[in-house]
């Protein structure tokens, strides 16, 4: 018994010195399932594999109403990381700059020349900052949760052919200095990675 307290603790301080940057492991991981390091979930409607020839467009739509308080900043520096997971995977990936509607969006992407537009929706975007088993509190720790939708449309019908819903949240060894943000990054890159097939 004495010995598995000691293993106990000691990878407890080996998670902690962690503790600056996320840890990620598969979300089917012994960690990821307790809650111990950060996770992610990253739900499919269908199984839609796009060419690595195509033209993908990133826009920063204005949705309002499920954006739960996301500011144009975070949405922005969301589009950004999900742009950096798509670059190496397809030939063609755009930003867009400013904020559109997204009959504007679409129009965009079809001047640009992109096959596809990928539309990022924040649902809710919590940053933790109290201890996670205190209710109440201020400070640099907590845990922190992100969900949002990602719709994927054919640019030259309009179309949603796919929808995904990504979901992360620190764990409890990992709660320390990060930020919603900082959990989007293995997430997209496996639905990146899925979605070139």
């Amino acid at each position: 018994m004495r010995n598995c307290i000691y293993l106990f603790s000691l990878m407890s301080v080996i998670l902690l010195g962690q503790s600056g940057c996320s840890v990620y492991p598969q979300s089917n991981s012994f960690f990821g399932k307790v809650w111990l390091a950060d996770h992610y979930h990253v739900v499919r409607q269908r199984n839609v594999a796009l060419p690595f020839q195509s033209a993908v467009y990133l826009p920063v739509v204005a949705q309002a109403d499920s954006e739960q308080g996301t500011t144009a900043a975070q949405l922005r520096s969301l589009v950004g990381r999900a742009a950096t997971a798509f670059r190496p995977r397809f030939r063609k990936v755009v930003t867009g700059r400013a904020r559109e509607t997204s009959v504007g969006a679409l129009a965009s992407a079809e001047n640009l020349g992109c096959d596809y537009m990928v539309v990022l929706v924040p649902i809710s975007w919590h940053e933790g900052r109290d201890l996670p088993l205190t209710p109440k509190g201020k400070g640099h720790a907590g845990l922190d949760r992100i969900q949002f939708v990602v719709r994927l449309l054919e640019v030259s019908s309009g179309l949603e052919i796919d929808q995904i819903e990504v979901q992360g949240q620190s764990g409890f060894f990992t709660f320390w200095g990060d930020t919603p943000l900082d959990l989007v990054d293995a997430a997209l890159n496996q639905l990146a990675e899925n979605l070139a097939g």
